[in-house]
């Protein structure tokens, strides 16, 4: 579970240090209420996926209009969707967010956590079409 990502850096693990929301439907999602509001938000909707790196995942039809539903909340956001939402972009986009909100596939990896991952678009040849949760955690 992503909660249980270690930081070996801070010495801490993921959940002890940012709010972890999981809702299996947008209906059942709330904004926390805290002292700092987020500002910025880092929106991933539905990545164009390599569907030959993964044969057995469609793409997620409501996942854009899901984060149109997501922006409002937040006063400064940035929507990454389909070929648009590839790992360099992803990348360089979860530096500024202070909310990232990922409509997308994730694979999870048992035996090696660090390298479960999520799908992203291809971009060009540059690195595979993927952000481990070890490349999310740095």
């Amino acid at each position: 579970p992503l909660a249980a990502l270690y930081a070996r850096a801070a010495g801490r693990y993921l959940v002890e240090r940012h709010t972890l929301l999981f809702t299996p439907r947008l209906g059942g999602a709330h904004t926390p209420r805290s002292a700092a509001a987020p500002r910025r938000a880092l929106l991933v909707a539905d990545p164009a996926f390599d569907r030959a790196a993964a044969p057995n995942l469609a793409r997620l039809a409501g996942a854009l209009a899901e984060v149109r539903a997501v922006a409002p909340l937040y006063p400064d956001v940035r929507t990454l969707a389909g070929a648009s939402a590839d790992r360099a972009r992803v990348l360089a986009a979860l530096d500024d967010a202070d909310v990232v909100h990922y409509a997308g596939h994730a694979v999870f990896d048992d035996f090696r956590p660090d390298q479960s991952h999520l799908l992203l678009a291809p971009s060009g040849g540059a690195g595979p079409a993927r952000t481990t949760a070890a490349e999310i955690e740095g």
